[in-house]
């Protein structure tokens, strides 16, 4: 088979299947694996699956399929890496539950590509940077808030959110009443 095919089938089918696997399916691991063995298969298991193997097939619905998938896979290795997170996501797995709370995955009928903002990165690095600007924004800090988007950039050049919040930002930036920074001058009161 075509490699760049077997690519293609690979990638649709996982994202097909990947809300109804759990952590330790995500990484090809049983339950009762050793501690050691999470970091292995995580680190076999994001190569195989980077969503950069799809960049040369030009597809943009295929890439955002492998980068939902590579968020899962993420998501599986934070959660199992902490042996005191693993204690607590296998209480939740025997209680039904496949997902932790703060899942950044969609559950059920809820679409991946979410109008939450907060949910627009999809790599780890670009993530803080996102969410700092965010953060920025609310408070009105439109300067550090374009500062963060343009690291968060970086790593995600082709976030279509991010730039869209770029341009928001810009805005609000030119809109935003200046200050005068003038140490020098005096107040009489």
């Amino acid at each position: 088979m075509d490699p760049r095919l077997r690519t293609r089938v690979e990638i649709q089918t996982l994202y097909g299947l990947v809300d109804e696997l759990n952590y330790y399916r995500l990484l090809k691991l049983d339950e009762q694996c050793a501690q050691e063995d999470i970091g292995t298969a995580y680190r076999r298991e994001s190569r195989r699956l980077h969503p950069d193997r799809t960049a040369s097939l030009g597809d943009a619905k295929l890439k955002d399929q492998a980068n939902y998938i590579f968020t899962a896979i993420n998501e599986a290795f934070r959660t199992l890496k902490e042996p005191s997170a693993r204690l607590q996501y296998d209480q939740e797995l025997a209680s039904g539950n496949i997902r932790s709370a703060d899942t950044a995955l969609r559950s059920g009928d809820q679409a991946s590509g979410s109008d939450d903002p907060e949910q627009a990165a999809t790599h780890p690095n670009s993530e803080k940077f996102w969410k700092l600007a965010l953060r920025a924004y609310r408070e009105n800090n439109f300067t550090s808030c374009m500062t963060n988007i343009k690291f968060a950039l970086q790593f995600e050049p082709d976030n279509e959110v991010f730039k869209e919040w770029m341009e928001k930002a810009k805005d609000a930036d030119n809109k935003a009443v200046k200050k005068e920074k003038n140490p020098y001058k005096l107040r009489i009161l």
